[in-house]
């Protein structure tokens, strides 16, 4: 998770990803890795291009979060994350995610 998180703050976004869905296989109820996972999908919708590419990160994002609230719906950082989506991401729908 650690690795996910650094190369997603100073590294690569593939090599995130990469560190990321690993550390979701070994434990996919980690609401920091999903919460990240969100974070990249909702940074690819913002810098795509295509609507359709758009709206398909969007959905992943969101599923990204519903898994994470469902994993604990009370820690803060997926209603922290819900509410960056919401607030400066202009293809997020709010209601769209728990």
């Amino acid at each position: 998770m650690a690795l996910g998180h650094g190369e997603k703050r100073w590294g690569e976004a593939a090599a995130a990803e990469t560190a990321l869905v690993r550390a979701l296989e070994l434990q996919p109820d980690n609401v920091e890795g999903l919460v990240l996972m969100a974070e990249l999908a909702r940074q690819r919708a913002l810098e795509a291009h295509e609507e359709s590419e758009q709206a398909q990160h969007w959905e992943v994002a969101r599923e990204f979060l519903r898994r994470a609230i469902e994993a604990d719906p009370a820690d803060h950082q997926v209603h922290a994350a819900q509410a960056r989506f919401r607030r400066y991401s202009p293809g997020w729908t709010p209601g769209a995610a728990p």
